[in-house]
C-alpha cells in the first residue's frame, strides 16, 4: 500500500471578539487561552510562507507594537522564536 501524505491544510479561524486594551489584560488572555489560540496567534505568519515580510513574526507582538505603542514591549514577544518551543503549552508559559 503505498504511503498517504497531506500536502495542505485548510484552517477554520472563529472570530470570538474578545479584546484585550492594556497589556495585563493581553497577559490574562493568553494565560487563559486555549492551546489553538495561542498556535494560530504565534504561527500564522509561519504558515502563510510570510519570511520576508517586514511585520512582527506574530500576532502578540503586533499588537503590543500597534494597540498599545509599546515598542519595547513588542521586540521582546517579536524575539521569542516560536517554532523552538517543542509544545504550544511552552510557549504559551514563555509568552
Amino acid at each position: 500500500m503505498a504511503e498517504f501524505l497531506f500536502y495542505t491544510s485548510v484552517k477554520l479561524v472563529e472570530i470570538t471578539g474578545r479584546r484585550a486594551a492594556p497589556a495585563a489584560e493581553l497577559l490574562a488572555g493568553v494565560r487563559e487561552a486555549d492551546e489553538a489560540v495561542i498556535f494560530h496567534h504565534t504561527h500564522h505568519f509561519v504558515l502563510q510562507h510570510q519570511f520576508l515580510v517586514p511585520e512582527p513574526p506574530n500576532h502578540f507582538a503586533h499588537w503590543a507594537g500597534e494597540a498599545l505603542q509599546d515598542q519595547d514591549l513588542a521586540e521582546r514577544l517579536a524575539g521569542i522564536n516560536t517554532v523552538e518551543f517543542r509544545t504550544i503549552r511552552s510557549l504559551q508559559e514563555r509568552l
